[in-house]
């Protein structure tokens, strides 16, 4: 019986799909990877020829989002649902696995106590996660990766502890995997850091994570304000402080520098909403703003 499950949402995706499928099934993946594709309404030439390609495999399963709402969130949503293994991981249709994947990951499957391993990842927006594995290996503090490694990528997920929590993803229109992953991150009771770099992050024009609207933006500020209000209950309270003015302040400078006054000010309404704060401590301001300058030197 295959160990692990990776579950891949997919619309229009066939030219880049069939790549990390091949990625996965390197060698002989295939004998102990179950890989769950979750069609998200894609037109109906792609879809057909997704399945034609997912049915050459028969480690591969064709499915469609037919769970909740249109969206990565639905689809990946239905993928636990179908899920029968031990362990799961998630992947975007756009991204890859790299050669000796499975080795890194294969070290860990019959490995009882832990309930969670995150990984390093390549690629220009796989790097800050990738920092913040190797500065918890560093320092020992893992609250870092816990509540602020977004991607549900480059993860193991036991999933008994998913299903168990009733974790799910949002099904919104963006930032659906961010509840997702700092509930999965800090429920988690034992949870590895592996410096090891096994899967590439691509850089896809059109992507959702490339969307800047102001409507995006609401949502994303919006998923920011639920996650203070979750660390809030779920952290003692000065790690809620360092983690929580680390959000507020990116949460400002985002919606000044990018959007607009007319945008902050609705950002700001979500304060009286959620009972969170207007901003972050005067010393973390201070702080940030002087990194920044040198990170620009």
């Amino acid at each position: 019986m295959k160990k692990l499950s990776i579950i891949i949402p997919s619309y229009n995706s066939y030219n880049t799909i069939t790549r990390l499928i091949e990625s996965i099934n390197e060698g002989d993946n295939d004998s102990y990877v179950k890989v769950i594709v979750v069609d998200d309404h894609s037109n109906e030439d792609e879809q057909e020829k997704i399945k034609n390609y997912c049915d050459k495999y028969n480690n591969v399963i064709f499915a469609e989002n037919d769970f909740g709402k249109k969206g990565a969130g639905g689809a990946r949503n239905k993928g636990i649902e179908l899920a029968d293994t031990e362990w799961i991981m998630f992947a975007d249709s756009d991204d890859y696995f790299l050669d000796g994947w499975f080795t890194n990951v294969n070290k860990y499957l019959n490995r009882e106590k832990i309930e969670m391993v995150c990984f390093c990842v390549d690629g220009k927006r796989g790097e800050i996660y990738s920092d913040k594995v190797h500065k918890g290996i560093d320092n020992g503090d893992k609250l870092d990766v816990r509540v602020s490694y977004d991607p549900p990528w480059g993860k193991l997920y036991r999933l008994s502890m998913i299903k168990k929590n009733h974790i799910r993803f949002d099904e919104i229109k963006c930032s659906n995997d961010v509840m997702f992953s700092v509930r999965t991150g800090l429920t988690a009771q034992e949870l590895v850091l592996d410096n090891s770099v096994i899967y590439y992050v691509d850089e896809v024009p059109g992507s959702i994570t490339k969307d800047v609207s102001p409507e995006s933006y609401l949502i994303r500020a919006e998923v920011v304000a639920r996650k203070i209000v979750y660390m809030r209950e779920a952290l003692q309270y000065k790690e809620y402080k360092r983690m929580q003015d680390g959000l507020l302040f990116y949460w400002w400078r985002g919606a000044l520098k990018k959007y607009g006054f007319i945008t902050a000010t609705k950002v700001y309404r979500l304060k009286a909403i959620y009972e969170i704060p207007f901003m972050p401590s005067i010393g973390h301001i201070i702080k940030r703003g002087l990194a920044l300058i040198k990170r620009n030197q």
